[in-house]
């Protein structure tokens, strides 16, 4: 039995798309601006609405820096090759201050 191209094709549009989960569709919390301290550095990580991702990092004048896909899986934040563990996911607080933390750093937005 054969299965028409146009039935194969119809298949691959739905199911393609599901196949990875980026931040922006996950929870659009995760998109903008944030910026973190821990007290040893700085740190910053930007993602846009098509789930493009920056993490920089600076310590004592030296900087470490990826960029890359944003996605979230298994309870990650993943951008480009980096992993982050997301130990507090993005909230606002009354005073519409965004924060998350991540690998023990705390993000504001």
């Amino acid at each position: 039995m054969k299965i028409p191209l146009g039935i194969i094709l119809v298949c691959l549009l739905i199911l393609l798309p599901n196949c990875s989960k980026k931040a922006a569709l996950i929870d659009a919390d995760y998109v903008g601006v944030w910026d973190g301290n821990n007290g040893s550095g700085r740190y910053h990580i930007s993602i846009d609405n098509d789930s493009r991702g920056y993490w920089i990092k600076t310590v004592n004048g030296c900087t470490e820096s990826e960029r890359g896909v944003a996605y979230i899986n298994r309870g990650k934040l993943h951008i480009g090759l980096r992993c982050f563990s997301i130990d507090l996911t993005p909230s606002v607080d009354s005073n519409l201050v965004g924060t998350m933390i991540l690998s023990g750093v705390t993000y504001n937005k």
